[in-house]
């Protein structure tokens, strides 16, 4: 599990960015497709999930010299993370 997490939480982070990225337009009536604690739950849940993934990815190439997949895994991770996180802030205005 501990060799196959970043693959999966890269996996799951892109799919919950893309889930918060097209359900983010508002509706007619000014309220957001998805509700509030579904968006903030899996903006948080990404990106702690991507934050393991890309420290195990780190650790990992880190032991082996530097593979480049693992370097690449784990960038993508980070960035995920700080989108996430991004996401997750843009949720809160739209709410008060």
């Amino acid at each position: 599990m501990k060799k196959s997490w970043p693959y999966i939480s890269l996996t799951i982070g892109l799919l919950f960015s893309f889930v918060l990225v097209g359900f983010s337009p508002l509706k007619p009536d000014g309220w957001p497709s998805l509700p509030l604690l579904a968006a903030l739950y899996m903006s948080e849940l990404g990106m702690i999930m991507t934050l393991v993934g890309a420290w195990l990815s780190g650790c990992d190439a880190w032991q082996r010299i530097a593979m480049q997949r693992n370097i690449i895994i784990s960038v993508g991770n980070v960035l995920l993370a700080v989108n996430l996180f991004l996401n997750g802030l843009k949720v809160w205005p739209d709410s008060f």
